[in-house]
């Protein structure tokens, strides 16, 4: 009904978002970003165990996809770390590169009232989703710690 909180997420498998009940949005994943529109303010409570390998690894499809923070203390994107296609793992500034060209040098969050540019040199925060875009199947590693 229209009195209840909302849960999308974006499947770039399909290009278009999920809604709750329905998966990936019938539950919280580490490293994806949801969006949650709220009729109300609502406690939030987080199940589940912390994760404890240092990193998360997501599958990338081409397009926009979302992702979010595995940890309660942020994460510099200069340490997020791209599978490269040849059994490598490189960074984003790499992966961003015309060398590789796997992902936008950008990344985008929504504070809102809009989408606000993220760069090489900022900070993801927990609580957030982000927006990036990738050209080709991609894992990214999303650190824990």
């Amino acid at each position: 009904n229209g009195n209840r909180t909302h849960v999308a997420v974006w499947d770039p498998t399909v290009g278009q978002y999920a809604l709750d009940p329905n998966a990936p949005a019938d539950s919280l994943r580490l490293g994806i970003g949801y969006w949650v529109f709220l009729k109300n303010p609502v406690p939030v409570t987080v199940q589940g165990a912390a994760p404890t390998a240092p990193f998360v690894p997501v599958t990338l499809h081409p397009s926009w996809n979302q992702i979010g923070v595995p940890n309660t203390k942020g994460v510099p994107v200069s340490s997020l770390m791209f599978d490269n296609g040849a059994g490598s793992m490189i960074t984003f500034a790499t992966a961003a590169s015309s060398q590789y060209h796997v992902v936008s040098p950008t990344l985008y969050s929504f504070d809102g009232s809009g989408y606000q540019p993220v760069t090489q040199s900022s900070v993801l925060q927990p609580w957030t989703a982000y927006w990036i875009k990738v050209f080709s199947n991609a894992t990214i590693e999303i650190p824990t710690k």
